[in-house]
């Protein structure tokens, strides 16, 4: 699959209560730690704008539910789930020119799940997203900024890479798609497993093709041969701590203790099948069993 991390300027939205449609942009807040005076946000590579908010402040959900839902049976009906929700619900009418232009619960929840299918379209190692449908959206709606999961033992990304380079993002992966999956003989697979990951991890995902991305998702990172050499880690994504008091997340933070982390039951109305399937199967057993006793 295909991920990234992006970089976007953009405006935030808040909303003074429950009950009203107007919404104020937020200019700055002098009272607010201020992003560009934080000293983590200068550890940061090249690729990285002082004003790409972090998705955790938006949707509630942090790494650690990241890498719940990421190991669950219930990955692909997540991300089908929020695609098909913010389809049906219009949400791109709540972006516009990359900011978010909402004013009530409902905008929100759909600024959220978009915001969601972001966190699982970098974070989740192995996902599969509708990359038409996302490229959409980010020509609409601001990006936000989250980590990637850390691949262990694996080196440092490349991170002299031209992000802007269409040609090569394309020319890599069809080499690893051709030569690298079924095999791991040719000595370029290391390296090109390497830049792809690169590109997938360091670069916005304003700047990756469609087609990269599309192809990304299809890639067979367990099946390939090469398992064990395909990944590499951004040095500062290690250590990385959301600060949701920053300016750049304050706005975000609030509408999210207004209306409250993202539910994908009860807000998106996901419900994982294999869920239903496990109940009826053990009520099955259940009267299996009971009539089993009867029948002593």
């Amino acid at each position: 699959m295909l991920s990234i991390i992006s970089l976007v300027l953009f405006g935030i939205v808040y909303v003074s209560s429950d009950d009203t449609d107007t919404a104020t942009i937020l200019e700055g807040d002098d009272n607010i730690e201020d992003i560009t005076t934080d000293s983590k946000y200068k550890k940061y590579n090249k690729f990285l704008s002082d004003d790409i908010y972090d998705c955790q402040c938006t949707t509630g959900h942090n790494t650690e539910q990241l890498d719940i839902d990421c190991d669950s049976d219930y990955i692909s009906q997540y991300i089908q789930g929020l695609e098909e929700y913010i389809t049906s619900n219009k949400c791109n009418q709540y972006c516009s020119n990359q900011k978010y232009i909402g004013s009530t619960k409902e905008a929100f929840r759909c600024f959220q799940a978009f915001t969601l299918l972001i966190q699982y379209h970098v974070y989740c190692p192995s996902k599969s997203a509708n990359e038409t449908l996302f490229h959409q959206y980010l020509t609409q709606c601001p990006d936000c900024l989250e980590t990637h999961h850390q691949a262990a033992y694996a080196p440092e990304c490349d991170s002299s890479l031209n992000c802007t380079d269409i040609d090569d993002q394309e020319a890599e992966i069809l080499f690893v798609t051709e030569n690298c999956i079924q095999t791991c003989f040719d000595t370029d697979c290391e390296e090109s497993w390497q830049i792809i990951e690169a590109y997938h991890r360091l670069c916005p995902h304003t700047e990756i093709t469609e087609e990269f991305d599309t192809i990304y998702d299809g890639l067979s990172f367990v099946g390939t041969a090469c398992l064990g050499i395909i990944s590499c880690n951004v040095p500062w994504e290690a250590n990385y701590v959301v600060d949701c008091e920053l300016n750049v997340n304050h706005g975000y933070k609030e509408m999210l203790s207004m209306y409250g982390k993202l539910d994908l039951i009860e807000d998106i109305g996901i419900k994982p099948t294999k869920d239903a399937a496990i109940y009826h199967f053990n009520i099955f057993v259940v009267f299996v069993a009971g009539l089993s006793l009867l029948l002593v």
